[in-house]
């Protein structure tokens, strides 16, 4: 025994002062194991014991290992709280039958309506890292409000109605995870969400065998009421999330929703960084909010890529591919950029100004269309696939869209000649190395791979 140590600490004790305690480990598998002590592998708590081991056995800095495999029907349920800089931590080990994986069978799937975790009203400093969920009915991942500093790292939800769902969550970080085949959103800040970093996340809508019938699909969504200030998120940074495949398939909706990135404008302090959306039926990029700062992103799609409303923001070294449609089901005029500027009671002062940016259409549509919009291109580069080259039409209905092109290149027939010379403009393109740096213009106009910023 070191009894020096053991004087300190007695000694500590006496006059008051805190006495620091190791922080402890403690390892779940399905059934468990041993003398079901938690201590090890080999003495394992069984899952069933999971919520007491979460919100009574484990304190601050404590962390629980849960064991892989499949383990059905359960669900994770936290009710208390770490401490700042001493976090509770949950985190998954593949121990041999892959990492753990959480839901129901196919059999079980309608009549499943849980959550995956569920964070209950006031927990904090949790930090959650290497979990799988599938087939969960309510939302994957959910918090009931009032948080703050909670990490959620490679965390994957798959075949839900939402993936991840957080209200009222501050000081927050999603990264690495992953929401996939979901019927509402791959992930929706409802509201009061406020310093939150999401990174390297991506939402995949891709229906398959068992997706519902009838799905709006969005895979960022930053909710609030559309009116109140009060009601949104603020201070939300993505940065390298990508979004692919949000359709709509309700065909008892007039207008299609289906949109990769979603921005209500009582949203206020938006950051988009190197984020990429491809294949919505609406909008790749759908944002009303106050947005900070939008660069480097990519927008891939065959309906709206950029649709940008009623606020005054810049892009820069950004890129709109418009294709040439697929099997998406459209409403209303696709566009490479879609600036809207008018409210309830007429237009309102917002610009739209996009700086070093490139907008190559496939289809014989508007580059740029909106209603009551201004937006500034400069320094851009605009190729179009036929000789009318409706570079910055006001139709149909003659809708008030002033576009003023400030040292830009417009290029009509471009499909026929590629006069801007890009390396390789595929319409399949992924958003990533050199494939639309133009020859013709170098870094002097138009989207450059060279100007991405890289990420920290």
């Amino acid at each position: 025994m070191n009894y020096p140590k053991c004087l300190l600490l007695a000694g500590l004790a006496v006059l008051g002062l805190t006495v620091p305690v190791p922080a402890a480990d403690y390892y779940v598998t399905a059934r468990g194991a041993g003398a079901r002590t938690g201590r090890s592998w080999t003495d394992a708590f069984a899952f069933s014991t999971i919520q007491d081991v979460l919100n009574r056995t484990m304190k601050p800095g404590d962390t629980v290992h849960v064991g892989g495999g499949v383990y059905g029907r359960v669900q994770l349920v936290i009710d208390s709280s770490g401490a700042p800089g001493s976090p509770k931590t949950i985190v998954g080990e593949d121990c041999g039958q892959g990492p753990p994986l959480l839901g129901p069978t196919d059999e079980e799937w309608m009549n499943w309506g849980q959550f995956g975790i569920l964070i209950k009203s006031g927990s904090s400093h949790w930090v959650i890292r290497n979990l799988g969920f599938r087939l969960y009915a309510e939302p994957t991942v959910c918090t009931e409000g009032g948080h703050t500093g909670l990490v959620f790292d490679n965390l994957r939800a798959t075949r839900c109605y939402t993936g991840f769902k957080l209200a009222d969550c501050h000081e927050t970080v999603l990264r690495n995870c992953f929401a996939s085949r979901y019927s509402q959103q791959g992930f929706l800040f409802v509201k009061h969400c406020a310093r939150v970093t999401v990174k390297n996340c991506q939402a995949d809508g891709t229906p398959q065998e068992a997706a519902r019938a009838d799905v709006s699909q969005v895979g960022f969504q930053c909710g609030g009421s559309k009116d109140a200030a009060s009601d949104g998120n603020a201070y939300l940074t993505f940065e390298d999330c990508v979004s692919r495949n949000n359709l709509e398939t309700d065909r008892k909706q007039s207008w299609v929703q289906g949109d990769g990135f979603v921005a209500e404008r009582s949203n206020r302090h938006l950051t988009f960084r190197r984020c990429r959306s491809f294949n919505a039926s609406d909008g790749c990029f759908d944002l009303k909010a106050e947005i900070d700062e939008f660069a480097d992103c990519v927008a891939v799609g065959p309906a709206r890529c950029f649709k940008l409303w009623s606020q005054t923001m810049t892009m820069t070294n950004c890129i709109a591919v418009l294709t040439e449609g697929g099997r998406f089901r459209m409403t209303g005029t696709r566009c490479a950029l879609e600036v809207n500027n008018r409210g309830k009671n007429g237009p309102l002062g917002g610009r739209i100004t996009a700086q070093s940016c490139t907008f190559h259409v496939r289809s014989p549509v508007p580059a740029i269309w909106g209603e009551s919009g201004r937006a500034t291109l400069n320094d851009c580069i605009l190729c179009l696939p036929d000789a009318q080259g409706r570079d910055g039409a006001a139709e149909p209905h003659e809708r008030d869209v002033t576009v003023t092109y400030n040292r830009t290149a417009i290029h009509r027939e471009a499909m026929k000649s590629n006069p801007a010379r890009f390396l390789n403009p595929a319409p399949d393109w992924d958003g990533t190395g050199g494939n639309y740096d133009s020859r013709t213009y170098g870094v002097s106009k138009g989207y450059h791979s060279s100007r991405v910023a890289k990420p920290h």
